[in-house]
């Protein structure tokens, strides 16, 4: 092909440089982001093919090689880049695939934790009602303990307070009674004296009596009269005796007793005072003693400490009633004796004031009394209890119907 125009040949030169230095720069700087060795083969292939034009001056064949290039390496990449995006798809779904797995394994851990954290915030909670109760429960016990303590102490207190009371009492009756002891001893010595006179009397009432001289009203009278003051003075004496015996501590000897004589003189004892001339009082005193009661080997002082109160409490407890002014109320104390099968009895009765169901329970019991200061033998019941259940080995049991009647029961047993 000839150019004939000087401008069209200048145009064409330039054209041509501009050609070959696209060329060059193209092939210059060409980085060909392809991964599989066909497709690289290919493009190889077009790039030599085009600079082999070129090297000739045939850059028109070049730039259509050049083109060739151009499109193998954009349908090359177009097909890689498709495969390298489903590539990444599929690794994404199966990494995304196992990130949901994960996912799903770590909800599920959460879940099992949740469930957990709920199961154990329940056994948690549970459990602090369960110590809050048994804590609750612990505090009230221990509560209901303390009170109870304190109920018991304040009891206890109170029990001292009276025993302490009733101790000042039984001072005050032992002080009584040992002046009174001591005034029986006075009586004891007068008695003696007027025995040894009565003694002298007696032998003068025998004298005269044996002095052959006939009997006369005075004579007869007159050793009557000594007769009897003499039993009487020897009565009085056994009795000063009996009182003087109750004086100091209780001993454990023993000897043969006839009860019912004990019994009498201790009756006679205990009614003295009651039965006494200008005493408005009047009670009816009746024993009944069996007769042919066989000897018991008995500490008379003990036995008789616990005869004298037992009457006491029953000559006591007749008055009282008696002062009450009760509507045809006669005072009656009966003692009496029997022999049965097993044990002598010596009952005591009276249907006095008797004793509540709170009082009988704890009659018994030491320092217990229901009577003023300065009255009774200062022996209570619990100390009779003890001389007859330990020192005898017998029993004592007491009877007793609230404001009518109390009976009291002493056993030794054959």
């Amino acid at each position: 092909m000839k150019f004939t125009n000087k401008p069209t040949r200048i145009k064409v030169g330039l054209l041509l440089i501009f050609l070959s230095t696209s060329i060059s720069v193209v092939f210059g700087q060409r980085n060909v982001p392809l991964s599989n060795p066909e497709n690289k083969a290919a493009l190889e292939v077009h790039d030599s093919r085009a600079q082999s034009f070129v090297a000739k001056n045939l850059n028109r064949f070049g730039l259509d090689k050049l083109n060739d290039y151009d499109k193998t390496l954009d349908s090359s990449f177009s097909t890689e880049l498709k495969d390298t995006l489903e590539l990444m798809e599929k690794t994404y779904l199966m990494n995304s695939s196992s990130l949901q797995t994960n996912l799903q394994q770590q909800k599920n851990k959460i879940q099992e934790l949740t469930e957990q954290k709920k199961e154990l915030s329940t056994k948690y909670n549970k459990l602090l009602r369960t110590a809050a109760f048994t804590i609750g429960v612990w505090l009230i016990l221990v509560i209901i303990f303390i009170q109870f303590k304190k109920q018991k102490i304040r009891k206890k207190d109170i029990e001292v307070e009276i025993t302490t009371a009733q101790l000042k009492n039984t001072k005050q009756n032992a002080t009584i009674a040992r002046a009174t002891i001591d005034k029986v001893r006075q009586y004891k010595n007068t008695i003696t004296k007027f025995s040894e006179d009565t003694e002298q009397l007696n032998v003068l009432s025998t004298e005269i009596n044996n002095s052959g001289l006939p009997d006369n009203k005075w004579t007869n009278e007159i050793s009557s009269s000594i007769q009897k003051i003499s039993a009487s003075a020897a009565m009085e004496l056994r009795l000063a005796n009996s009182l003087i015996n109750q004086e100091g501590e209780l001993s454990d000897d023993k000897e043969s007793t006839d009860i019912n004589k004990l019994c009498e003189e201790y009756l006679n004892i205990a009614s003295r005072g009651v039965l006494s001339e200008g005493n408005e009082f009047n009670c009816q005193v009746t024993s009944d003693f069996e007769k042919n009661l066989p000897a018991v080997k008995v500490n008379q002082a003990a036995i008789g400490s616990l005869l004298l109160n037992v009457l006491n409490n029953s000559f006591q407890s007749v008055e009282e009633k008696f002062n009450k002014g009760v509507k045809g109320y006669q005072p009656k104390v009966t003692i009496s004796t029997r022999i049965l099968p097993r044990f002598l009895q010596i009952r005591i009765k009276d249907n006095g004031l008797g004793m509540s169901n709170t009082v009988l329970p704890i009659a018994t019991t030491q320092f217990f009394t229901t009577l003023e200061n300065g009255k009774g033998a200062g022996l209570g019941l619990s100390e009779s209890m003890k001389i007859m259940t330990e020192l005898h080995k017998g029993e004592l049991k007491i009877e007793s119907e609230n404001g009518n009647s109390t009976d009291v029961y002493i056993k030794f047993f054959l």
